[in-house]
């Protein structure tokens, strides 16, 4: 699987984000424009670790985010930055889906 860049995944989200408030309808707790944009970044973020792009993975974390992996102690970033790009790897996760609650 091709990997993909960390620019080519910047100029979609900018697309994204200036194609869809031109689609917006407004619904209760918010607007359909804003559902579209979290559903692009859940699929950036995901197909981003179904290649193994560690860095476009770790660009959508914010800097004092941290990760609560179950059973596990939270990481903050810093430690995400150092493990990540150790267990990425292309064909390791071969599909990932998020999905809300």
């Amino acid at each position: 699987m091709k990997k993909l860049s960390v620019s080519g995944l910047i100029a979609l989200v900018a697309v994204a984000v200036l194609f869809l408030p031109g689609c917006a309808t407004k619904s209760e707790g918010g607007s359909e424009a804003d559902v579209e944009r979290i559903r692009v970044i859940w699929n950036i973020y995901s197909t981003a670790r179904v290649v193994g792009d560690y860095e476009v993975w770790l660009s959508l974390w914010d800097e004092e985010g941290i990760q609560m992996p179950p059973g596990a102690p939270a990481r903050s970033r810093d430690v995400l930055d150092e493990v990540v790009p150790k267990a990425f790897t292309s064909g390791k996760v071969l599909s990932m889906n998020i999905t809300p609650e």
